[in-house]
């Protein structure tokens, strides 16, 4: 009984790579868009470049989060931010992070726009894609379940 549940499970993850392929394909797509536009509006300034009273802002936002890191830099560490986000790994850490940015003065940002940005990528990723590679596995369970009925309809019917 065993080994037929686990080929059940395998036959069913073979099955299921094909539509896995394609959502990770519009998951990588979704990720990237966001990726870009997260760099965009929420990269911190450089504060090698920064004199007089945007310096004075920056280090307090600095001294307020406790960390310079800046999770929107760059694209590659931008993308991880929104994987960490995907996760709920301290999702609302970055917000307010954000949030703190914008009271401070160093990002030019509504606190509305901040929260938009990460619940809409919160519940597209973690509600919406992930759900579709859970109803990917649970449709070709469904198929493998009724082809093994078949086969064994069959099997009782020629005996």
């Amino acid at each position: 009984r065993a080994s037929k549940e686990i080929k059940l499970i395998v036959t069913v993850l073979v099955k299921s790579m094909s539509a896995m392929f394609y959502n990770v394909i519009l998951f990588l797509v979704f990720i990237y868009l966001y990726a870009i536009i997260g760099v965009g509006i929420f990269r911190l300034p450089n504060p090698d470049t920064l004199s007089g009273e945007r310096l004075a802002q920056y280090e307090q936002y600095v001294e307020t989060v406790g960390s310079n890191k800046d999770p929107y830099g760059t694209l590659g560490e931008a993308m991880f931010s929104l994987f960490r986000e995907l996760t709920g790994d301290d999702w609302t850490d970055i917000r307010y992070n954000h949030i703190t940015a914008s009271e401070c003065g160093v990002l030019k940002l509504n606190p509305t726009v901040i929260t938009i940005y990460h619940v809409s990528w919160f519940v597209l990723s973690a509600f919406l894609l992930l759900n579709l590679v859970t109803g990917a596995i649970v449709n070709n369970y469904q198929i493998a379940i009724d082809e093994q009925k078949t086969r064994i309809d069959k099997e009782d019917t020629n005996k």
